[in-house]
Parts: C-alpha cells; structure tokens; sequence
C-alpha cells in the first residue's frame, strides 16, 4: 500500500485552519452589503420615476381640460363644466368668475389620489378664447 503525503509546500502549517473559511465568509458579507446597497438605489429611483410619471399625467391632463374649455368657449356656447373621465383620470373645468368678455376658469385633473388645481384667465376675442395667464394653485 502506498501511502500519499503533499508535498511540503502544500501541506497547512498549524496557524492557518479557518482562515479561508473566515475570508469566504468575509467576501460574501461585503458582496451582499454591496448588493443591498445596488437594489435599496434601484427601488428609490423606481419610486422617483413612478412620482414622475404620475405628475407628468396630472400635467397632460390638465392641459386636455385647458384645451376641452377652450374649444367649448370657442364654439361660443360658454362652458359646460362639470366632472368627467378622460384619458384615464378624471377632469373638471368651470368657470368661477365672469367680467365682460374675460373669463377665469378653475381646471381639475385627478389621477392616482392626486389633484393639480390651476386657474386660467381668458379673454374672449373676435379670433377666439386667448389665454391671458395661467398659474397653479394649491391642492
């Protein structure tokens, strides 16, 4: 029978049991750390571009119903007002002050719990609605 022994390079010096163990365990503690780090960055991001997309809708649909009054206003036949569906959301416009041929118009958009308010001032000319001045208000 013959027996195999390392060579005397190869074989463990007293001192060394574990330490390869504690230097796997070591590299997959700070490659996990690492990788906790990466999926936490990932996840806001994703939350910030949700937020983003949310407002950029409640922006286009605002503008729809900026656009829907001024055709109504347009055609000459005032504003209709009122609530309803519109491009998966929800918009109201109407008109919250009259001064001769100057109308100011209280625009809504609804979408995902979340409300844009904004007030438009108009002026009826022979050419058609004209928007004098636009601007946010609180929700």
């Amino acid at each position: 029978m013959v027996i195999f022994t390392p060579p005397r390079k190869l074989r463990r010096r007293r001192g060394e049991k574990g330490h390869a163990l504690l230097l796997a365990l070591l590299v997959l503690v700070i490659t996990t750390t690492g990788a906790l780090l990466v999926s936490s960055t990932l996840l806001l991001r994703m939350r910030e571009v949700r937020e983003e997309m949310v407002a950029l809708r409640l922006t286009a649909l605002a503008d729809a119903a900026v656009a829907e009054a001024l055709a109504q206003l347009s055609r000459g036949g005032g504003l209709r007002g009122g609530e309803r569906s519109f491009g998966g959301g929800r918009i109201t416009s109407e008109v919250i002050a009259s001064r001769g041929r100057s109308r100011s118009l209280l625009i809504e958009a609804h979408y995902a719990a979340k409300v844009r308010r904004i007030q438009v001032e108009v002026l009826l000319t022979l050419h058609g609605p004209r928007v004098v001045s636009w601007r946010p208000l609180a929700a």
